[in-house]
């Protein structure tokens, strides 16, 4: 019993900790081409709760999978730039809710839309 506790304890900490870190990815445009593509696609994906257009910020709920979001763009050079996604999990939310597959669902879809207005 005590080590299916650990086991416990251990998965529950994992997925605690995949939280605490923000998912990155650079793309190949300018901060504000970014950003513009961004919420572009977060709004067909998500419902934005927030925008700040001067910061280049905006939050966005992902619904049934129960993470509210903040997504900033950071210039990291000429026509370079990071989008950085902090994901939170609400009251409702599982435990295991593929924030991952949520982010990485949104670069892809970010980079294909870049690709498209080239």
């Amino acid at each position: 019993m005590k080590n299916l506790s650990l086991v416990l304890f251990v998965i529950l900490l994992s997925a605690i900790a995949g939280f605490a870190k923000p998912k990155q990815r650079t793309f190949n445009a300018s901060p504000d081409e970014l950003f513009k593509v961004a919420l572009k696609v977060a709004r067909l994906q998500h419902v934005i709760t927030y925008v700040d257009k001067s910061e280049r910020l905006f939050s966005f709920s992902t619904g049934r999978a129960g993470l509210d979001c903040t997504a900033g763009v950071e210039p990291e050079g000429p026509d370079k730039s990071t989008l950085t996604i902090n994901m939170k999990r609400t009251q409702d939310a599982s435990i295991f809710n593929g924030s991952d597959k949520i982010a990485k669902k949104l670069f892809d879809a970010v980079e294909d839309e870049l690709k498209k207005e080239k």
